[in-house]
């Protein structure tokens, strides 16, 4: 009943602010799914980018930021490091348009060339110029399986990415 008697004072209210691990606990919640949807007939960039993106390619080809996220500022600029035991050290490769260290200077061609050797029946490399020691996570016999329309629009797709001048080896 008192309350009722007090006579009510404008004021504003800020939004909450969260502090410290809740706030990075509360970023890493899941979010809506945010569906790609199919290009168009024809469309060689569009698909590339569809097919980059179901294939799952900046996972891999892009590097963290040191909260563990996406830096997509250097999306596909790769450096991403991965352990592979037993064979040693596998680092993602730069995919950006760059000159250095990115696909600015290969073709189209060497870049169907790096998928074709895996396919065939049982996926086996057939360039035996790799170095000594080789490691890979690339899942190669999987994208192998990719026509070269495919692997060739996710290349078309590429190479109007922003190049990020990152050398990855």
């Amino acid at each position: 009943a008192y309350l009722r008697t007090l006579i009510a004072k404008p004021n504003s209210l800020h939004p909450p602010r969260l502090a410290g691990w809740t706030s990075y606990a509360i970023r890493t919640f899941p979010t809506a799914a945010s569906p790609s949807r199919i290009p168009e007939a024809g469309d060689q960039v569009g698909t590339g980018r569809y097919l980059a993106r179901i294939a799952g390619c900046a996972s891999c080809h892009t590097p963290r930021t040191w909260l563990g996220f996406r830096d997509i500022a250097k999306l596909y600029a790769g450096g991403t490091l991965f352990e592979v035991p037993g064979v040693g050290r596998a680092i993602a490769k730069n995919l950006t348009p760059s000159l250095i260290g990115g696909l600015g200077g290969k073709s189209k061609q060497w870049f169907l060339a790096k998928f074709a050797g895996f396919r065939g029946p049982r996926g086996i490399q057939a360039d035996s110029t790799r170095p000594r020691g080789w490691a890979t996570v690339m899942p190669w016999v999987e994208y192998g399986g990719m026509s070269d329309e495919e692997i060739g629009a996710i290349y078309e797709y590429l190479k109007t990415r922003p190049p990020v001048d990152r050398a990855t080896e």
